[in-house]
């Protein structure tokens, strides 16, 4: 149930992608034309970070890049993974409203499949270490986000890639995020304005995570 006003806003921000090069439509969005995407040589960059779900790549590997790359997996355990994602769709965001309890994660969201979750996660983790990156990486977010300053480094070391005690820290400024993220214009303007990721884009460092209070509450219905 969303709140009147987010369709009225949704069109507002959408309003926005043609201003931006790095930001395309939701249709525009399918396998074979974002492998060619992440093929592309870009200007002037040595790197290029994607981000994305395993349940979103596991049935579609062909689609994979084929450039040098290093996959690491961002893992968190369940007892945070779920209450944060039921979170989303009670009071804790600006366009819906529902109720705690009336909220069923496999109902709000049939797109994703949430009982199976961490198995996909660990497969594909057990597939591209088998197949593609035996020195695949893996990350527990709970450490990342409270020792930033130790696991960084450590990251960076590992990828080859040169460390700066200045990327704990960052600008909070949404303009950066429109500017410099690239994906549908769904996620840069409309997610960004929800509490989902909003921490994300106002926040200017690291912060340690806090257990979600619903954590001993049901998370179905």
């Amino acid at each position: 149930m969303e709140k009147p006003e987010y369709q009225e806003l949704m069109k507002q921000e959408l309003e926005k992608v043609e201003k931006y090069p790095n930001v395309w439509p939701q249709e525009q969005f399918r396998y074979a034309w974002l492998k060619d995407q992440l093929e592309v040589d870009p200007d002037d960059k040595q790197l290029v970070f994607i981000k994305d779900q395993s349940c979103a790549i596991y049935d579609h590997m062909e689609y994979l890049p084929d450039v040098p790359t290093r996959h690491v997996f961002l893992i968190r355990h369940p007892r945070n993974v779920y209450p944060s994602l039921k979170q989303i769709f009670t009071n804790n965001t600006e366009f819906t409203q529902l109720p705690w309890d009336e909220t069923n994660l496999i109902e709000e969201l049939p797109s994703m499949p949430i009982k199976d979750h961490f198995k996909i996660h660990r497969d594909l983790w057990k597939k591209i270490k088998n197949k593609l990156d035996p020195d695949v990486i893996v990350i527990d977010g709970h450490d990342l986000a409270s020792r930033p300053e130790v696991i960084l480094p450590k990251f960076f070391t590992e990828l080859g890639i040169p460390y700066k005690e200045s990327y704990l820290k960052w600008e909070a400024d949404p303009e950066l995020v429109y500017s410099s993220w690239r994906g549908t214009g769904q996620l840069i303007f409309t997610t960004s304005k929800t509490k989902a990721t909003s921490r994300a884009v106002e926040s200017t460092h690291f912060v340690p995570p806090k257990v979600p209070v619903a954590a001993s509450r049901r998370i179905g219905n």
